[in-house]
């Protein structure tokens, strides 16, 4: 005979949730707004390329391009990681022009994917933070992956995952607030 436990009363649940202090969202509720949106407009659409900020979307490109230039600049994780992949610091040139536009290409590719993810939603600082570090997390398993295979060490995985975790974040507050 298999027992199943009782689930626990909402107010436990409640009160945990009030332990960590950070705000929750419910997705379902998040998910529905946009929903109870396109019913409202006489139809259904997955993605509203309409409502994609593009000065949000630019704002945010610059914003987590700085982040990476202080990132990985000795102010923040440059040291380290030069030592995780064995130049000094001497040895950085910083790239030529074409890495630098490749990269910005790069960030502007995640940042309007993540704009576009946020059109599903109503536009809220709140949605903008917690979709930005769901795909800042999700990017960040598929980098580990290859960081294990490619026999990467731990510590150079952190600096790159923490990079686009803080960068999808921020990119995310930025969406969400305009």
């Amino acid at each position: 005979m298999c027992s199943t436990s009782p689930k626990p009363s909402s107010s436990k649940w409640d009160a945990l949730r009030g332990l960590s202090g950070i705000p929750s969202v419910n997705l379902y509720d998040m998910m529905n707004s946009a929903r109870k949106r396109d019913q409202l407009n006489g139809g259904y659409t997955m993605f509203h390329f309409d409502e994609i900020n593009y000065w949000a979307v630019f704002i945010a490109t610059i914003a987590t391009m700085v982040l990476g230039f202080l990132w990985y600049s000795p102010v923040l994780f440059g040291k380290a990681w030069a030592k995780q992949v064995g130049l000094k610091m001497e040895e950085m040139s910083g790239g030529n022009p074409l890495t630098y536009i490749l990269t910005a290409l790069t960030v502007l590719v995640g940042v309007w994917i993540l704009a576009l993810l946020l059109t599903l939603t109503d536009s809220r600082m709140d949605y903008g933070l917690y979709i930005g570090l769901l795909l800042g997390v999700a990017v960040s398993a598929k980098i580990g992956m290859n960081y294990l295979f490619e026999n990467h060490s731990f510590a150079l995985f952190l600096i790159t995952a923490g990079y686009h975790i803080v960068g999808f974040v921020i990119s995310g507050l930025i969406l969400g607030a305009m």
